[in-house]
């Protein structure tokens, strides 16, 4: 591609003008910008997915089906210098641009949606806003971390705008939008947006936050300088040259291109060597993306009254119902949801044909008594992976089964799929289930996400009757799922071959660590309970995480803990650590040291006791009507280990 030297030679008036943001009191730099998003516990790549879909969805029209597609694409020579003399003529040296350009050829990640808003309202960020407006193009392009507002939206925070950054080596992406503006007529819009390095330039410094579009000149004397997309027939004329997918005539909706996108990451292939996105490598981008779509979408490819809530293409592609087989254990997340839909009354949900295995719960808060959602559990025949050889390789895109499908009522978008740590015994059968809040407790739920929207996290929220039904709903949802699946006998913990280190890790994603058969089970798996006295106390296990390798063949793995009632210095629990095998739980070595860390919930200073190593007795001085707490517990990672908690 050519250089910055050339494409400055580029016929001033016929290029974007270079915006980059001057530091001012307060800003924040292009870096932290990027770290917003934190640490999600999903690939970029997927959370992308993810974040796109739920924009498209919060900006449906109303009464219709919006479309949402993605598309992977090597520029053409036409639009790479429509890229490198009109789009990027100045301003690349301060950002990541310039490695992309040195690049052979170009790639980029196309994502578009069509029969919504648009990048729709005000264009300016500096002036008030009137009640009722819509602003989702100053909330996209310009401000971080604005909430969607409107009912039955599926993001809550912004933030997750940021991952079309992460996917971008350039760290950079271009809108194209055509939306109505305030007098009904419809407008193309165009701007970019990029993030960089700070830097200092012509005595000024600047965030390395960067924006390519019209710089109008000044209304009156002192206005700020500012940027503005370009508008109408310009804008379309660029965005032609740019874009794959079009506006047809009447259409509004936005696309997006995510520049330069990492090939290795699109696939998910770190020992891939690929440096640039190739015409060779597309079908496996696309074979990958669209299992990708029918892990975080697929609730979306249900039709309700025979109408798909959202058409979803994946290159030249249509997805529909069909697109489920392309992940092996499906079905029974499809049967469960439409249980629920059924319950849940849905208008125009399709009457579900409900399996036999099929099992629904009202789930329950008694203190305030409300209704919080309904889960459902779907028992069948456990799924028969394809043939991982005939896949490209590090593509493969798995979905767990013996997980609760935690969605929101009105989006249905998926939120995370919750191990509950219950394979069932028998290995011919498994078993998938949904979990959704009753309409009136959606906005709960919606408080309690992560910035990535990827977990339901209420300790995160303020003390409110919110952060207990999201923390109780969570609670009873692994109670009656381990609750029923005791009518399919016993649940060991498996433990195949393979390097112990590796088999801990899968064991800790699935939740695998529980309370193998032996240990007694008050109040549901992994916890036990008492009551003497008229006073009830509990402890459950709520978790257990792999933390990592401690070194010198340690690993460390962190259980968390909720204590229950009243409890006095006297009082006590136990932990229970045994090796977990196919045949159930054996007693530990004397020389297997099992060592713990408790978490600052209890005193410092607190006395543990480890009988034969197998067993840790603590005394808790703790008083609550429930205590979320943790202890960290070190173990040999040659070996796999089932872990209960009961009272004393």
């Amino acid at each position: 591609m050519s250089s910055e030297t050339d494409r400055e030679k580029s016929v001033p008036g016929e290029t974007l003008d270079w915006f980059p943001l001057e530091f001012g009191v307060g800003s924040m730099d292009a870096s932290g910008t990027d770290r917003l998003l934190g640490q999600p516990e999903v690939e970029i790549v997927e959370l992308l997915i993810r974040e796109s879909a739920q924009n498209s969805w919060d900006a449906r029209e109303p009464g219709g089906s919006p479309e949402f597609g993605l598309r992977c694409k090597v520029f053409t020579r036409e639009a790479e210098q429509m890229l490198s003399r009109v789009v990027f003529a100045q301003g690349t040296r301060f950002t990541n641009l310039h490695e992309s350009f040195a690049r052979q050829t170009m790639g980029a990640l196309e994502i578009w949606d069509r029969g919504t808003t648009g990048l729709n309202g005000p264009v300016r960020s500096d002036l008030a806003v009137p009640s009722g407006t819509p602003t989702n193009f100053i909330d996209l392009v310009f401000n971080v971390g604005t909430a969607n507002k409107g009912a039955g939206t599926g993001g809550s925070f912004g933030f997750g705008k940021s991952s079309a950054f992460k996917a971008s080596r350039a760290k950079t992406v271009v809108y194209w939008s055509v939306c109505a503006t305030d007098t009904g007529n419809l407008e193309h819009r165009l701007i970019v947006s990029g993030l960089g390095r700070a830097f200092d330039h012509d005595g000024r410094r600047y965030t390395g936050r960067h924006w390519w579009g019209h710089i109008p000149e000044a209304a009156q004397e002192g206005e700020r300088t500012r940027v503005e997309p370009l508008r109408g027939e310009r804008a379309r004329k660029i965005g032609e040259a740019l874009f794959d997918r079009r506006f047809e005539p009447g259409e509004t909706g936005t696309s997006m291109l995510v520049l330069d996108p990492d090939p290795a990451t699109l696939l998910y292939n770190e020992e891939s060597d690929l440096a640039v996105v190739t015409h060779g490598v597309l079908g496996g981008i696309h074979d990958r993306l669209r299992k990708l779509v029918v892990k975080n979408l697929w609730p979306k490819l249900l039709d309700v009254s025979g109408v798909p809530a959202l058409r979803i293409f994946v290159g030249e592609e249509e997805m529909n119902a069909e697109s489920l087989d392309l992940i092996p254990g499906m079905d029974g997340y499809r049967s469960a949801l439409e249980t629920v839909r059924k319950v849940q009354a849905v208008v125009g949900a399709a009457e579900p044909s409900i399996s036999p295995g099929s099992h629904t719960k009202e789930i329950w808060c008694g203190s305030p008594r409300r209704l919080l959602g309904h889960l459902s559990v779907d028992v069948g025949p456990a799924p028969v992976a394809k043939d991982p050889s005939k896949e490209y390789a590090g593509q493969q895109v798995k979905v767990p089964v013996d997980a609760v499908c935690l969605m929101r009522n009105q989006a249905e978008l998926v939120v995370k799929y919750l191990p509950v740590g219950e394979p069932i015994a028998t290995q011919e059968l498994c078993w998938t289930a949904v979990f959704k809040p009753i309409p009136a407790m959606d906005d709960a739920f919606a408080r309690s996400e992560t910035p990535a929207h990827d977990d339901w996290v209420p300790t995160s929220m303020t003390k409110s009757h919110a952060k207990t039904f999201v923390r109780v709903a969570l609670r009873e949802i692994r109670s009656e799922v381990r609750s029923l699946l005791k009518s399919y006998g016993e649940t060991p913990v498996t433990v195949s071959e393979g390097s112990a280190a590796a088999l801990s890790a899968e064991l800790s994603d699935l939740g695998g660590f529980t309370a193998e058969p032996e240990v007694r089970r008050k109040g549901g798996t992994g916890g036990g309970g008492t009551k003497r006295g008229g006073v009830s106390r509990s402890v459950e296990i709520e978790s257990i995480d792999l933390l990592g390798a401690e070194g010198a063949g340690r690993q460390r793995q962190r259980i968390g803990l909720t204590l229950t009632g009243k409890w006095g210095d006297r009082h006590r629990f136990m932990l229970s650590v045994r090796v977990a095998t196919a045949e159930g739980g054996l007693d530990l070595e004397t020389d297997e040291k099992v060592e713990l860390h408790w978490g600052p919930a209890f005193a410092e200073g607190q006395q543990w006791i480890v009988s034969g190593s197998a067993t840790a007795v603590v005394a808790s001085g703790a008083t609550g009507s429930r205590l979320p707490a943790y202890v960290d517990v070190v173990l040999p990672d040659d070996l796999s280990f089932a872990i209960g908690a009961e009272t004393l």
